[in-house]
């Protein structure tokens, strides 16, 4: 199963820049979320074929578009780009027929693992956003993966700091 093999009008891209340590992808096609494990009758624990084989599918794009993983701190950005129900007449989508922001990152950050990132305990900024497009062509996942310096969490948690007290 390819997800990202470009058909017409479903152009992958993909942009790697090696001195900024930076990637960009942007994946077509109807995205999974991460699943809880389930358990079958006879008690045994299964992951769904479904997000099995996209996670497969994303962990093989990777490994095609980057050489090596990034090491350090990084910042990553995803967005899912979900086709609107007809039958929803909401802007933002937070329906119950879209799986939570936090499963959608957890798909991506998990199938990255050893391929974008050593490890996704390296992902120390993370902006996860899902919106609706207008049709089945938008539908994929925009990923943004760069190396971030200390300095940049340091001064970022001052921020913080000075706006909580």
């Amino acid at each position: 199963m390819k997800l990202w093999q470009n058909s017409p009008g479903r152009e992958t891209f993909c942009s790697v820049e090696t001195e900024q340590k930076r990637y960009t992808f942007f994946i077509p096609g109807r995205p999974v979320p991460w699943a809880r494990t389930r358990m079958n009758r006879g008690g045994h624990f299964f992951t769904p074929n479904r997000q099995r084989i996209y996670k497969l599918s994303l962990g093989s794009f990777f490994s095609q578009k980057v050489r090596e993983p990034l090491e350090g701190p990084l910042a990553v950005t995803l967005r899912v780009q979900l086709v609107r129900p007809r039958t929803n007449k909401t802007l933002l989508p937070i329906t119950r027929n879209t799986s939570d922001v936090d499963n959608w990152a957890k798909m991506v950050l998990d199938a990255g693992n050893g391929l974008l990132w050593k490890d996704d305990c390296q992902i120390a900024v993370l902006e996860v956003s899902k919106v609706w497009v207008a049709d089945e062509d938008g539908e994929g996942v925009f990923i943004q993966v760069f190396s971030i310096r200390d300095e940049d969490l340091i001064e970022s948690e001052e921020v913080v700091t000075e706006t909580i007290q």
